[in-house]
Parts: C-alpha cells; sequence; structure tokens
C-alpha cells in the first residue's frame, strides 16, 4: 500500500547503546540487559503522525551463561532486524515506521517501532513469520499509542537530573537533610511570628514573586517562549476555591481565569505562567509544565519547594537563583 507523502522532518537515525541490569522476577537473578535506542527521536513532536505501537518479540536460542546471546544467535537476531526494518518503513523519504529501541536480556530481543499504517504493517509481518526465516520464533504486538507511551521509559535515560529552588538558606539544613529553622511554609501561616515577628502578606508576596521571577529569567536565557501543561490536579476549581477563602480573595481574584485554561496539553506563553505558578505555591493547583524541545521541566512539591529540569549549566541556574534571592540544591 502507497503511504500519502508525511510533511514532516524525520530525522536520522542515531543510535545510543545503553548497557544495565534487570532483575529475573521468577528467579530474583541480577541479568545484564542491553538496549539500542535511536536517539534522533528524543525531542521528536509530530508522534501522532505515528500512532501505532509496534512491539516485535524475538526468542533467543543460542545464549551466554548471563542471558545475552551467542555472537551467531546475535547475527540471526540482526539479520531478521534489518529485513523486518526494510519491509515496514517502506520508504527512506516518507517511512511507514520508526525505530525507537532495541532491548536484549534474559533470552529475549524486543524491537520497539512506532508506525502510521497498522493494517498493512500487521500484512507485512505476518508474511514473514510464515516465511520461518532465520531459524527464529518470534511474533509481534500492535496497539494505538498516539503518545508513545509504551516507550516512554526510554527518555529517562537521556533526561536532565533534577534540580530543587528553595527560599531556605543552606546552613539550616543539618546532616540528614532537614530544614532545622522555624520558618514559614504556605501561604497559610501569614500572620504568624517567626523568630519573634509577624510574618506578613507583603513579606509573603515578595518571595512568591521571587519564585516567579526565577522562572521566567530561566524561560528568557533558554529562549522559551512557551512550557506545556503536562499534568494537573484541582480537588476543586480554583474559583470555588477562592469563593470559599475570604481571607485571600483580593489577591486570588485574578487567579480565577486560569479555570478556563487549565488542561492538559495547553501551552501557556512566558508572560502568563506567572498566575500559574503562585496558584501551586499557594496550594490551589498541583501542575507540572515541560517544554520537551529545550529539556525544561517544572514541578512543586511540598512546603514551598521547587523541581526543576533545565539545560542550562548548573552554575548558571545557581547564580539566576541567588538574584532572585533563592537557593538552587541546598542540601
Amino acid at each position: 500500500m502507497k503511504q500519502q507523502k508525511l510533511d514532516i522532518s524525520i530525522p536520522k537515525e542515531r543510535y545510543k547503546i545503553i548497557s544495565s541490569t534487570v532483575t529475573d522476577l521468577g528467579t530474583n537473578k541480577v541479568c545484564p540487559s542491553v538496549m539500542i535506542v535511536n536517539r534522533s527521536l528524543l525531542n521528536f513532536r509530530q508522534k501522532e503522525a505515528f500512532a501505532w505501537g509496534c512491539q516485535i518479540t524475538i526468542c533467543l536460542t543460542e545464549l551466554l551463561e548471563n542471558g545475552l546471546p551467542t555472537k551467531e544467535s546475535e547475527a540471526k537476531v540482526n539479520n531478521l532486524q534489518c529485513l523486518i526494518d526494510g519491509k515496514i518503513k517502506e520508504s527512506v523519504e516518507s517511512p511507514n515506521a520508526l525505530f525507537v529501541v532495541k532491548e536484549i536480556q534474559n533470552g529475549i530481543c524486543k524491537l520497539h517501532y512506532q508506525v502510521r499504517d497498522a493494517k498493512s504493517t500487521k500484512r507485512i509481518l505476518k508474511k514473514l513469520i510464515n516465511q520461518n526465516l532465520f531459524d527464529l520464533e518470534w511474533d509481534y504486538e500492535i496497539c494505538y499509542d498516539e503518545e508513545w507511551a509504551d516507550t516512554e521509559w526510554v527518555w529517562d535515560y537521556f533526561k536532565l537530573p533534577w534540580h530543587t529552588v528553595v527560599k531556605y538558606r543552606p546552613e539550616f539544613y543539618n546532616e540528614q537533610g532537614h530544614y532545622t529553622k522555624d520558618e514559614w511554609t504556605s501561604i497559610c501561616d501569614v500572620d504568624k511570628e517567626y523568630d519573634g515577628y509577624k510574618f506578613t502578606l507583603k513579606e509573603y508576596i515578595e518571595v512568591e514573586n521571587n519564585y516567579v521571577n526565577f522562572i521566567t529569567d530561566i524561560m528568557e536565557y533558554s529562549e522559551m517562549e512557551f512550557v506545556t501543561i503536562r499534568r494537573f490536579n484541582l480537588y476543586d476549581s480554583i474559583s470555588n476555591q477562592i469563593a470559599k477563602d475570604k481571607r485571600y480573595r483580593e489577591i486570588n481574584e485574578p487567579l480565577k481565569e486560569l479555570d478556563k485554561s487549565l488542561r492538559k496539553g495547553a501551552r501557556i506563553h512566558r508572560s502568563k505562567i506567572g498566575n500559574y505558578i503562585r496558584a501551586c505555591l499557594r496550594e490551589l493547583a498541583d501542575i507540572s509544565f515541560e517544554n520537551k524541545g529545550k529539556g525544561f521541566e517544572l514541578d512543586f512539591g511540598y512546603d514551598y519547594y521547587m523541581h526543576i529540569r533545565s539545560s542550562l549549566p548548573v552554575e548558571q541556574l545557581r547564580q539566576i537563583a541567588r538574584q532572585n534571592d533563592l537557593f538552587l540544591d541546598p542540601r
């Protein structure tokens, strides 16, 4: 079946070999695992064009003691993969399939593809299975997977490290990483006393602004115009929460507008991100943000802890934090 030509750019395959270990749940034995990942798909955005996940499982018959294939067995698998690859892709310029990852562990090899036309792919694979090629036993499974959820775990190996951003000074953390100073941790602490001084709403807003400015600074330095809502949780609409809490109704009033745009996948411009951050810090919403193209992620924890991933150098992140009276990874 001739595929309609794709009007998107398909990146040239680039591979990364990742060696790790897995535990056999049956024997509790630790076995080596080898993965070959098509790293060029790390930031591939047009996933919906290849909306079907195809997993091919090959049983390895000639094994080393550690469960990996012998050279002869590996050669057979490579020959089969090469044949499958050429058949289901069909075209270099406008392929029907994208190779994602190859897993080899504990006597099994799995090939993961994302394909455009599930029917033609099934037809090709059935025909190949019936030919009994290379003296290998194998099968396949094709499922609708528009978000590529089945292979999402692969990209964790490429993600940048998480960093913690806080208002808390590093010298007050003990060796166990616990903060020892009696200090406010929430907007609910306004008007309480700490070290003999009443914590005011004005002081709260100043610190909250520092958190907002830190994120907008990172977005600016990263040349990032938008972030996307990856997930969100609400126990009630923001408007209803504000209506029930008269104490902060005045400063919370502008946040009511967020109810209109809170949805997974919504794109938030840098100029609008401030109120979303305020809603999270004021415990009105639990929202995670990302920009996959820039390797950026933003999440919020308890007690005014904020967590980020960023492609900016660590020292630059630390400097941006200092400029906003915040601390990066204080523990």
